[in-house]
């Protein structure tokens, strides 16, 4: 297979080969291809966790569980745990 790359990226594929000791350009595109691989594994089990709780959310809403948001209320908590850090933070540096 031939590829036609930016020379931006060969650059980087050089100094790949240069700094990390990696032997040729296919061996720096096999590792990014396997980086690439894992990177999307870990998407989808991610996508699929998130999947399984959203439907535990919706479950529990199906069975009266859940309550109202109150979203007023929760600006509130954040707005005071915002003031709390920000008063740590100016009592140390002063």
């Amino acid at each position: 297979m031939n590829i036609n790359l930016q020379s931006d990226v060969e650059s980087r594929i050089r100094r790949k080969i240069e700094r990390e000791g990696y032997s040729s350009p296919e061996q720096v595109i096999e590792h990014a291809m396997t980086a690439l691989e894992v990177r999307d594994e870990l998407e989808k089990a991610d996508s699929d966790r998130l999947r399984k709780l959203i439907q535990v959310g919706l479950d529990q809403a199906d069975r009266g569980e859940s309550t109202p948001l109150d979203v007023n209320e929760m600006l509130a908590k954040a707005h005071a745990e915002y003031e709390q850090r920000s008063s740590r933070g100016h009592g140390k540096a002063g």
